[in-house]
């Protein structure tokens, strides 16, 4: 913090030195060379700001960090990095409902939008798989219990929706198999 109050200073200093110096002319080129240098260092801090919302799954700060980096570089990675994590704030939202259709069209627009930054899409896997893990939950609860006819019709539509997903195989072979020991309770 101190050094960057220093370098403030300092680029200050050296602004009021050249405006001296040149008295007035190329003033404006000077202050957008120092403004474009700033821009970057803002922008490259708002996306590890967003990296480490990330983390803690702050998603609306996500969004917010990625539309700030977008509006100070006018970079084409940032603006893609700020569609998709509107996709994973409507994923998120999806997810809590317990809306899984939601929830898979809104990953599968998420995975159109083009971005070199696995960042987003890894974290939109990590929340399928947790609505997943959830599901398998919830199937050995009704296993248990011995009334499945809902689950199965879930996991039906888990099956139907995910079925192609190469990504989430193992986990839908694991409900695959939970569906059929629930259709094998249903059956007795």
């Amino acid at each position: 913090m101190i050094w960057q109050n220093f370098s403030i200073r300092y680029v200050m200093l050296l602004l009021l030195r050249a405006v001296r110096i040149l008295k007035g002319r190329n003033l404006l080129l000077i202050f957008l060379i120092l403004l474009t240098g700033c821009e970057s260092k803002l922008a490259t801090q708002a996306v590890r700001d967003a990296e480490i919302a990330i983390e803690k799954q702050w998603y609306q700060r996500v969004n917010s960090l990625f539309h700030l980096a977008m509006v100070e570089t006018s970079n084409s990675e940032y603006e893609a990095l700020h569609q998709q994590s509107v996709h994973l704030m409507k994923m998120q939202v999806y997810n809590e409902a317990n809306e899984l259709d939601k929830l898979l069209l809104t990953w599968t627009e998420l995975n159109l939008i083009c971005s070199d930054s696995p960042l987003i899409k890894d974290e939109a896997v990590r929340l399928i798989r947790q609505m997943l893990d959830q599901t398998k939950m919830t199937a050995v609860q009704f296993l248990e219990e011995g009334s499945p006819k809902e689950m199965v019709s879930f996991i039906r539509l888990i099956e139907k929706r995910m079925g192609t997903f190469e990504i989430f195989e193992r986990e839908v072979d694991e409900l695959v198999e939970l569906r059929k020991q629930l259709e094998g309770v249903r059956g007795r």
